[in-house]
């Protein structure tokens, strides 16, 4: 992705999602997935109310094992009127959190053990119509920066 930031520590993205719920973002550090672990967050699951953020490896040929690293109540996070924009902060050293865009603390954190790196990310959907919004722009630089100087999560 052209406008991911690697800061050295971690890497940041920004992303968006149009739609009523159960948008799925997988990453990984293969193409294909099948009998490897990639990491998957689920924003709106549950008609809207909660984000997953897992460990999942898929079986062949159609099976999957998931391990729920962090649920969050997250009720009307999504929206079928107007995207709403996320970072996506993934640490080398295994935390993952994700901010509203514009928010400085993380609404969804959690540490993936296996440390898996970002080298692929695709999208998908349960059974309703999303738009995903990828390789967004960021478009607060002081954020990454005041993020850099003080390596926690907590910070503007």
């Amino acid at each position: 992705m052209v406008n991911a930031v690697d800061i050295g520590y971690a890497k940041y993205f920004r992303i968006g999602v149009l739609g009523e719920s159960d948008a799925v973002l997988r990453y990984g550090q293969f193409s294909n997935a099948f009998a490897r672990e990639v990491v998957e967050i689920v924003f709106g699951e549950r008609d809207n109310q909660l984000t997953v953020g897992r460990l999942q490896r898929r079986l062949l040929p159609s099976g999957v094992m998931n391990l729920d690293l962090q649920k969050a109540h997250t009720p009307d996070l999504l929206s079928p009127f107007h995207p709403v924009m996320m970072i996506l902060k993934v640490s080398y050293n295994g935390q993952v959190d994700v901010f509203l865009d514009g928010e400085r603390y993380a609404f969804l954190s959690f540490f993936n053990p296996a440390r898996t790196p970002v080298n692929f990310m695709v999208f998908t959907k349960d059974y309703r119509d999303l738009m995903f919004f990828y390789d967004c722009p960021m478009r607060d630089p002081k954020f990454l920066e005041l993020q850099q100087l003080n390596n926690t999560t907590v910070q503007p």
